[in-house]
C-alpha cells in the first residue's frame, strides 16, 4: 500500500507542474496580457476586455485552487483537498468551454489550419489528471489508515 501511495504523490506532483502550474498558469496569463493589450490597441471593445480579462483572473484561481488542493492532500486533509482539486477543474473547464465556443464562432485556426477550439481542449482538459489522482490518492490514504487503525486495536484486544 506504501508503493502505491509514493507512486499516487509522485503522479500528482507530476501532473500538477505540467497542468496546472504550466499551461492554465499560462493561459490565465496569456489571456490577461492579451485582453490588456488587444484594448489599448482598440481591437477589442471594452465589453470583451473584461470578458477576457475575467477568463483569465478565473485560469489563474482554478490553477491557485488546484495547488491548494495538492497541499492539502499532502498534510492529510483529505476532503478540502478532493473538494479544492475539482472546484478548481470545472473553473478550468468552463474557462476552457468558453474560449472554445468563441474560436469556433470566429474560425480561429493556427498556421496549420488546426482549430484553436481543439488545441483549448487538448490543452486543458489533461488537468482533470490531478483531481482524479488526488481523489484516489485520498480513498487509498483513508483505506490504508483505517486498516492501520484495525490492525492496532487487534494488537491491543489480542
Amino acid at each position: 500500500m506504501n508503493i502505491l501511495k509514493i507512486f499516487l504523490r509522485t503522479a500528482v506532483v507530476v501532473s500538477l507542474m505540467i497542468y496546472p502550474l504550466f499551461l492554465n498558469l499560462l493561459a490565465g496569463t496569456a489571456l490577461i496580457t492579451g485582453a490588456y493589450n488587444n484594448f489599448e490597441q482598440l481591437i477589442i471593445g471594452e465589453a470583451a476586455y473584461h470578458r477576457y480579462l475575467a477568463m483569465g483572473i478565473a485560469m489563474l484561481l482554478s490553477s491557485a485552487l488546484i495547488t491548494a488542493a495538492v497541499v492539502l492532500c499532502f498534510i492529510h486533509k483529505k476532503i478540502p483537498a478532493v473538494v479544492l482539486g475539482w472546484s478548481g477543474f470545472f473553473i478550468c473547464l468552463a474557462v476552457t468551454l468558453v474560449l472554445r465556443k468563441t474560436a469556433l464562432l470566429n474560425g480561429l485556426s493556427d498556421a496549420d489550419l488546426v482549430p484553436y477550439a481543439d488545441i483549448y481542449m487538448s490543452r486543458h482538459l489533461p488537468t482533470v489528471f490531478c483531481p482524479v489522482l488526488l481523489t484516489v490518492l485520498s480513498i487509498v490514504s483513508c483505506i490504508s489508515e483505517k486498516d492501520s487503525l484495525s490492525g492496532a486495536k487487534k494488537k491491543r484486544s489480542g
